[in-house]
């Protein structure tokens, strides 16, 4: 058998900590009633200086969100929303979200980025202008995944034929609810921010939906659930009715 044993020494880096990662593989026999023979498993041997501790914050983070190679975000407990220059081994900036703490941190797209927390509370920032565009309750109970997609008309649907592509957002919360919204872009650049419209609510957990995710692919949304389901629900069907939608 081969055992892994982890090491590591840390040192200060432009006021951030950098751990020196290595690994030590120890061969071991393993004993069988009959015979003793090696036993070889598969193993990962991590280079020195491949771990890199980045600046932190001072609570549970609960979300984090890839930006570029050198740029990753990363909320807390706090409400604070922190860049990571992964380059530097820094904060590049940080915002206060909100009082509330952030339970998650979606993907981005047309460089917004959605966070959820703990209040039930949406909010919604422009990675370009580094700004907090608005935030709206959504949710009696923690938001714990938001998905994100942009959608042009689609025929036979009851959405306005305009040519232009709209943006939504799939939100689900530990109150057991999944709801779609439409966000009017054209107020993107306004202090005052986003036009959020109610589109369809998601009837199918019978509890807390944890998590969400969006495929570009097939255009199709899947949630999962403390429920233990998971549930695939079609994006432009839903993005065209103004009613719950079931399972």
């Amino acid at each position: 058998m081969i055992v892994a044993c982890a090491c590591g020494t840390w040192k200060q880096v432009n006021h951030a900590y950098m751990s020196s990662c290595s690994f030590v593989l120890v061969p071991c026999l393993l004993s069988f009633p009959l015979l003793s023979l090696p036993l070889y498993l598969s193993y990962v041997l991590l280079p020195s200086e491949s771990c890199t501790a980045l600046a932190s914050h001072q609570d549970h983070i609960h979300g984090i969100s890839w930006v570029s190679s050198s740029l990753v975000l990363s909320g807390c407990d706090k409400g604070l929303l922190l860049a990571h220059d992964t380059r530097a081994a820094s904060v590049a900036w940080g915002v206060t979200m909100s009082a509330n703490g952030i339970c998650h941190l979606g993907e981005l797209c047309d460089n917004l980025l959605f966070s959820g927390h703990t209040n039930g509370e949406v909010s919604i920032f422009d990675i370009r202008t580094q700004r907090k565009l608005s935030s709206h309750v959504l949710h009696s109970g923690d938001v714990r995944s938001v998905a994100m997609w942009t959608q042009t008309a689609l025929p036979h649907s009851t959405m306005a034929v305009d040519g232009a592509a709209h943006l939504f957002a799939l939100t689900t919360s530990f109150d057991g609810q999944g709801s779609v919204w439409k966000l009017n872009a054209q107020q993107s650049v306004s202090p005052d921010g986003f036009d959020v419209t109610k589109v369809a609510r998601l009837v199918g957990h019978t509890d807390k939906i944890l998590s969400s995710v969006y495929s570009p692919l097939t255009h199709d949304i899947f949630t999962s659930g403390a429920d233990g389901n998971v549930l695939s629900w079609n994006a432009a069907n839903i993005a065209s009715v103004s009613e719950d939608i079931h399972s």
